[in-house]
């Protein structure tokens, strides 16, 4: 998305989620691309716009906070 001027289209989310499920074995047995997109749109960091998606300032500031801090992703893997 950040690549894309902040955007998603809803087919892009859904080939995302596809593409993860699929690389990440039985971790998201149950889910679809719905439940998986449901907390960053619920904690503010997506917006939907209907029939596409978008950070909102507080996924930017998160991205950004993110990438000046790469050892907390490597944490996040072990979660």
């Amino acid at each position: 998305m950040s690549n894309n001027q902040n955007y998603a289209s809803t087919e892009e989310v859904r080939q995302h989620f596809d593409v993860i499920r699929n690389a990440t074995g039985d971790s998201f047995n149950g889910w679809d691309w719905i439940k998986y997109v449901a907390y960053p749109v619920s904690a503010g960091i997506l917006v939907n716009d209907g029939n596409s998606y978008r950070l909102s300032k507080l996924g930017l500031s998160y991205l950004s906070f993110m990438k000046k801090s790469p050892q907390l992703i490597d944490e996040l893997t072990k979660l």
